[in-house]
């Protein structure tokens, strides 16, 4: 690394000096000198790329110790059994994007509008024979699905038809719903207002209904019930139906507490809901039954607390009911951690130390297996803008590198690197959506259908172009995938 020189910064990729400019403003000339917040950031990325660089050699370093015992049938026969046991985790670390596919320009009439993808949900359905993997919503309130095998595109809804639309909206939730694998959720929100749209597609019909707050009413989330639906307003819980315009419940969530409703989730048996979790500015979470009429049981409500979370900002859960993961913030550090809520003593059962830092959703990129077993966490600022995400594993045996604390303490198997997807020719994208998916596999000597069904998860990341465009058309997608 050559010498540090003060008042300026070395760049790498460019093999020289450039001189650090004391304002906050962006330089006129940006090839022969950075403005400071600039060089900061460069700093921090730096940082992040030696930390998951260290800890990669780590993991070879355990690896190598146990080579002997891995490749010697003596010691494989006699041996200890643990180096086996990671074998699985160097797959995870070594493994490569071997799929991809591009969609086509998508177009929006003769009106020229500048579309900006704002939201995109990644589905695989086990059941289907045609797997829906792309769910991507724009600002101008266009919902549209991106079918994987000939990547057509169908237009599910668009919000601009509604009378008096503001024009530009938000979505804070797109994903499909738990009653029906054919029907799809959403919840957006107007830009300079405070009018909120929720909705269900499917089944050959959309409902679709519009709700306006007051203006200083803060509406951060929302979940579907099936008949009903659950908004977040400021410190309060409103229940709504799909066939009613009023409000059904209308309650505070503790009079004792004044803090602002960040996340909802919703845990599930056997397909019933069954809890409600509600994450707060404040860093707590709160438990709330839910009946069999889909009525939440507040007087039967828990509250939790964490020392090191300032404020939740999601909660993932699984299909074990009681066991989730939460995204909070700490002091300058994401806080990720695992919990099981049906414990009596209900404290993080394993820390995952990830290097990025997300204060809001905007940001941040989340996702969890269905079984738990796998944390996809990112940012889509990190990288100078390009994103990233870590991968994790909740099983002690996929870990070679953890710390055995009073809470275990698990670290990244591995993360996005530009060079994984330079041979795919993928160099001018950012990263917009990544999520985890079940698919279906089949072993290599049967067929389809009278084969042995294989179930693994699998990692999918959306990229978008990041050169120039038509302003009536939406940027291209890249879509790519490897096995876990």
């Amino acid at each position: 690394m050559p010498p540090e020189l003060p008042g300026f910064y070395y760049d790498e990729e460019r093999g020289r000096y450039f001189r650090v400019s004391s304002t906050r403003q962006r330089p006129s000339d940006p090839f022969s000198s950075y403005d400071i917040e600039e060089v900061k950031k460069r700093k921090v990325n730096q940082e992040q790329e030696l930390e998951l660089h260290e800890l990669s050699e780590s993991r070879s370093k355990i690896y190598q110790d146990y080579l002997l015992q891995l490749s010697d049938p003596f010691q494989r026969a006699f041996g200890s059994d643990i180096p086996s046991h990671f074998i699985e985790g160097l797959k995870i670390q070594d493994s490569d994007f071997d799929d991809y596919s591009a969609n086509v320009n998508s177009s929006f009439g003769s009106n020229v509008l500048r579309h900006e993808i704002c939201s995109i949900s990644l589905l695989c359905d086990l059941n289907s024979d045609e797997e829906s993997l792309l769910i991507f919503a724009t600002r101008k309130g266009l919902v549209e699905e991106c079918v994987r095998e000939n990547l057509l595109e169908k237009n599910l809804c668009d919000l601009s038809s509604f009378q008096n639309f503001g024009g530009d909206c938000n979505f804070h939730r797109l994903t499909i719903t738990d009653y029906d694998p054919r029907v799809l959720y959403f919840h957006a929100s107007e830009e300079g207002s405070n009018t909120h749209f929720f909705g269900l597609i499917g089944n050959d019909k959309n409902t679709v209904k519009r709700q306006k707050f007051k203006q200083h009413e803060n509406v951060c989330d929302s979940v579907n019930l099936g008949e009903f639906y659950v908004v977040a307003v400021g410190r309060r819980l409103r229940l709504y139906s799909w066939k009613k315009r009023s409000v059904l419940i209308d309650n505070p969530l503790d009079n004792k507490v004044n803090s602002d409703i960040l996340t909802l989730a919703i845990g599930k048996s056997n397909g019933l809901a069954k809890e409600l979790y509600v994450g707060c500015r404040d860093g707590s979470i709160y438990i709330i039954p839910i009946g069999p009429d889909c009525s939440l049981e507040f007087t039967a409500r828990r509250r939790l607390s964490f020392a090191n979370a300032l404020s939740i900002i999601s909660i993932k859960t699984t299909e074990t009911l009681g066991i989730i993961f939460v995204s909070a913030v700490g002091g300058n550090k994401q806080v990720l951690f695992m919990l099981d809520t049906l414990m009596d003593n209900c404290k993080p059962l394993v820390k995952f130390q990830t290097t990025f830092l997300n204060l809001t959703k905007t940001s941040e990129i989340f996702d969890v297996s269905t079984e738990g077993h796998y944390i996809c966490y990112g940012s889509l600022t990190a990288r100078n803008g390009k994103g990233d995400v870590e991968i994790f594993s909740s099983y002690l045996q996929d870990n070679l590198k953890y710390e055995r604390l009073e809470t275990m303490v698990f670290y990244p198997l591995r993360s996005l690197s530009r060079e994984i997807l330079q041979p795919l020719g993928l160099r001018d994208t950012k990263l917009c959506a990544a999520g985890l998916g079940r698919q279906p596999r089949y072993h290599h000597n049967t067929l389809p259908v009278h084969g042995c069904r294989i179930v693994s998860c699998r990692l999918y990341l959306v990229l978008e172009e990041t050169s120039s465009r038509l302003p009536e058309t939406l940027p291209r997608l890249f879509l790519v995938s490897t096995d876990m």
